[in-house]
């Protein structure tokens, strides 16, 4: 099994996966594929994270997290427990993404315990998503979500 490589931990980082030293990974946590976990960043036990995922520098992630396929966590990323991110979810921290911008500020997102984010959806810098909500396959969701409510489209409203 030269494809997998066991962490002190009881968790797996399937090969070729980038995992910075520097990272905590929980355990029985599997880390799948070709996916990327920065510099400092925190994932707590029991938690998935799927093939060609990118969790940037410094991003905490709780237990019983699952970010599936594909999907983007920008730096400082702050993810609590139980919560579910489905594929090709993009996390974005730029409100005014410009290539050499000298005032970029990062506001990256919050993602409160229990909530769902469905296939394909984007949510905006400075987003906190609140407990136990859902967002909607391909929603852009550019304005905190309240906790418990449900969000769709483009841009996401209240269902």
């Amino acid at each position: 099994m030269d494809q997998i490589r066991p962490s002190a931990k009881s968790s797996i980082v399937h090969l070729p996966s980038l995992v910075w030293e520097t990272a905590y990974i929980g355990e029985r946590t599997i880390i799948w594929f070709f996916s990327q976990v920065g510099d400092g960043v925190v994932i707590g036990d029991d938690c998935v994270i799927g093939s060609n995922c990118y969790i940037g520098f410094k991003s905490r992630l709780g237990n019983r997290v699952h970010v599936n396929h594909g999907s983007f966590l920008p730096n400082r990323s702050i993810i609590w427990d139980d919560v579910f991110i489905g594929p090709n979810v993009t996390f974005c921290d730029d409100k005014y993404p410009k290539a050499g911008n000298k005032n970029y500020h990062a506001e990256p997102p919050v993602v409160e315990a229990g909530a769902s984010i469905g296939a394909g959806a984007i949510i905006l810098p400075g987003v906190v998503l609140g407990e136990r909500c859902m967002i909607g396959a391909g929603a852009v969701v550019t304005e905190d979500v309240a906790p418990g409510m449900v969000v769709v489209g483009m841009p996401a409203r209240v269902l």
